[in-house]
């Protein structure tokens, strides 16, 4: 069965069923091209060798390839209501990306503030501003519990809506790989915004880092925040494991709004081929 073929099945079924096997070995065959075009934008091998490493496990699934290379060390945290929250520590925040704690961040994908969290725990609990974008109102009073748990309630918005390129009103469905915008009827509702038009000037000026983890809308939400990264230039830690083709797409789409980032990749999960993270700092 050729890639194109399978690629339609996944595109009825979800990318979840197609984390490793016969269509992976397909596909980057017919894009060895593109592919190799992406290791030329990395900056350091290390990057390289765990675009590598991901690719050969979705090829094999054979551990080995991931856990050489994933860097997770996981840390929990707990609320005042006594709720632990999990977090990897390592994710979104390598140690070559410098943080302060005048940091105003831009979390695409809130959950229940998991990488608010991580932040925190980098900068010793300093932060200047948070906007936490969470389009599922099912995820939302966590979310708000966790940011009264940190003392950061007053300096953080919380924007009950998701990102893309254009406003639309969607519905979102779950399963055991996450939420997802789906056409099906009885899915949870929500409203996508453009970033641009959704802040204003003076909040987009003081943005220094947008991390974004939304099921493979990253690359319309991008283009939704185009006129803010071609001004401001602030860190990106953009998740790019939920399309085939992330690897090609949003490294060039990034580097089309602004040509002055240097781009690295992390793997921060070791059993499957998911938290794979793209920096262009």
């Amino acid at each position: 069965m050729t890639a194109k073929k399978l690629e339609k099945i996944a595109q009825f079924f979800g990318w979840k069923y197609f984390k490793y096997g016969t269509f992976w070995r397909n596909y980057y065959k017919e894009h060895q091209k593109e592919l190799m075009e992406f290791y030329k934008l990395l900056e350091d091998e290390k990057s390289v060798e765990v675009v590598q490493s991901v690719v050969k496990f979705r090829k094999t699934r054979k551990d080995k390839y991931l856990t050489r290379v994933a860097e997770k060390d996981l840390r929990y945290f707990v609320n005042q209501k006594n709720e632990s929250v999990s977090y990897n520590y390592c994710q979104y925040f390598p140690n070559f990306i410098s943080l302060s704690g005048k940091e105003v961040f831009v979390d695409c994908g809130s959950y229940v503030g998991d990488s608010i969290i991580s932040l925190l725990a980098h900068t010793n609990g300093a932060v200047k501003k948070v906007h936490a974008f969470e389009p599922m109102k099912s995820n939302i009073e966590n979310l708000k519990i966790n940011i009264d748990s940190l003392g950061i309630r007053k300096i953080t918005s919380v924007h009950n809506v998701g990102l893309s390129d254009r406003e639309k009103d969607v519905r979102f469905t779950f399963d055991l790989s996450g939420s997802r915008i789906s056409d099906e009827s009885d899915g949870e509702r929500a409203k996508l915004v453009v970033f641009d038009k959704h802040l204003t000037d003076k909040e987009k000026s003081e943005i220094t880092f947008i991390k974004m983890d939304i099921e493979g809308s990253e690359r319309e939400a991008l283009k939704g925040m185009a006129e803010t990264i071609s001004k401001y230039k602030p860190k990106l830690a953009i998740c790019i494991y939920h399309l085939p083709d992330d690897y090609f797409v949003i490294p060039k789409l990034i580097q089309s709004i602004n040509p002055y980032y240097k781009f690295f990749v992390r793997q921060h999960e070791y059993l499957y081929a998911s938290e794979t993270v793209l920096y262009a700092i």
